[in-house]
């Protein structure tokens, strides 16, 4: 057993952090996610709701301060943020940019991705992409 590494992050999750370099973008897909269809490199957490799943990889990994936005979000048609946001929005420390793109963007965007992680949550819309910072 290592210390402090969050229960709900498996060892390939942990590996494909350590995996990621500065800029690269990691996925926490719902259930519902058509993530093997769209991207060769997909981790299963069935069971675990992406904003547990959220909070344990923000323990680990900083977030991409010098890019445009550090997190996407799964949008309505128009752009607008799902109302996800609102349980994702506190685990934030301090400000983070947000986009929000309609499914098909976020689609075509989760290709570039360094890993999709799929989940049990259930709600739709309620996908994320975190872009990896350095260390301070």
């Amino acid at each position: 057993m290592l210390r402090h590494i969050p229960s709900v992050l498996s060892p390939d999750l942990v590996k494909a952090l350590m995996e990621m370099g500065e800029g690269d973008e990691i996925v926490l897909g719902e259930a519902g996610l058509p993530a093997h269809s769209v991207h060769p490199q997909v981790l299963r957490a069935d069971g675990v709701e992406i904003v547990d799943l959220l909070a344990a990889v923000l323990e680990l990994m900083p977030l991409d301060m010098t890019s445009d936005e550090q997190v996407i979000l799964l949008g309505d048609d128009d752009g607008n943020p799902p109302p996800s946001w609102e349980r994702y929005e506190p685990l934030f420390a301090g400000d983070v940019e947000v986009a929000a793109l309609p499914r098909a963007g976020f689609y075509e965007n989760m290709v570039g991705a360094a890993v999709v992680v799929v989940t049990g949550t259930r709600e739709r819309g309620s996908s994320i992409v975190l872009r990896k910072g350095a260390l301070d």
